[in-house]
């Protein structure tokens, strides 16, 4: 059985198609890059594919970007032929010594970038709409070089520099994305859950799941199966009905979510409801079912569920073990860890 883990894993990162070329993205990276392949599952019959390119740069230090760069410079840089460009954004000194500051504000980039992503790729629901509004965000911010590239063809290009030098070129052009394959899709989804929920300041919730064909094994054999190494003991399952599952999955969203509040309340929630309510249409609650769904949907009819471990469907969650979930259906049994301990 395969496991299926987030891009920006720390011990256990999922494969990609970037292994092997010596040009990885980095974590905020994978939040863009998840986000474009995600809209792509997301949406029917899309018309349009994306493209990520990971290159370098002149470090901002040494050439900032206030103007335009050599277009030879930027054409090495995306890892394309640029034609022309015009800079959405760039940190600046004032004079040497003195800090960076953007040449915008923040939530006018955004906003912008928002307008041409939503001129190439449409809005089917909601929930792509809300992830629409992630990617621009996440190419906004938090203090980037961001210029439009014109390459003399149909292609929204972006080009995102970090101040190390750091490149992601991001390209949205007509023509088909082709289908997104399960593992790559359930990844995007984990790497993405990992943007918003936090076990605390420096570890985010993780998730890994397994997916393999139907035998006679009971769920805590599952679970063993599915061990890196042999335990030494092994938890108890208990069962599990499919509205305990969704549940307690929208229960570790709304308790790892805790930073989202705070920007929201300052007044904090004592005395409130815990954990307090998803915000109306929240990107989190839309990947979370996504994810439950697509486990449901793979397995074909379930017949039988259970967890073990941390997972928040009961008022004493059992904490010696992070929770996992079996799912036996009638073609494949999938298992879900939920690292909610940290």
């Amino acid at each position: 059985m395969d496991r299926t883990t987030s891009y920006a894993e720390n011990w256990h990162r999922q494969p990609s198609p970037f292994d092997g070329t010596g040009r990885l993205p980095d974590d905020s990276q994978w939040s863009v890059i998840a986000a474009l392949w995600l809209l792509a599952a997301w949406s029917d019959e899309p018309g349009w594919r994306s493209e990520a390119f990971i290159g370098t740069a002149a470090d901002r230090s040494a050439e900032p970007w206030g103007e335009v760069p050599a277009l030879a410079d930027l054409s090495a840089a995306g890892g394309f032929a640029a034609t022309g460009a015009r800079v959405l954004t760039a940190q600046v000194q004032d004079a040497p010594g003195r800090p960076f500051e953007p040449t915008r504000p923040r939530e006018d980039v955004r906003a912008e970038v928002a307008a041409l992503l939503a001129d190439r790729i449409p809005a089917a629901d909601e929930r792509t709409a809300r992830l629409l509004d992630f990617l621009a965000g996440r190419l906004a911010v938090p203090y980037p070089d961001l210029l439009h590239v014109d390459a003399g063809d149909d292609g929204l290009h972006l080009l995102r520099r970090e101040h190390s030098g750091r490149v992601l070129r991001v390209t949205v052009a007509p023509g088909s994305p082709g289908a997104t394959d399960l593992r790559t899709r359930l990844a995007c989804v984990m790497t993405l859950l990992g943007r918003f929920l936090w076990v605390d300041n420096n570890n985010p919730v993780s998730f890994r799941a397994w997916i393999g064909p139907r035998t006679d094994e009971d769920a805590a054999q599952w679970w063993v199966r599915t061990r890196e190494d042999p335990p030494d003991d092994v938890p108890q399952f208990r069962p599990l009905t499919e509205e305990e599952f969704r549940t307690g999955m929208d229960q570790v969203v709304r308790g790892s979510l805790v930073a989202d509040y705070d920007d929201e309340d300052e007044d904090g929630d004592e005395g409130g409801e815990w954990p307090p309510a998803l915000p109306p249409g929240h990107l989190a609650g839309h990947l979370c079912e996504d994810l439950v769904d697509l486990l449901l949907s793979r397995v074909g009819a379930v017949e039988q569920l259970a967890y073990a471990g941390y997972f928040p469907v009961t008022d004493e969650p059992d904490e010696e073990y992070n929770a996992t979930v079996v799912i036996v259906g009638e073609r494949e049994v999938a298992v879900l860890d939920v690292d909610v301990l940290g």
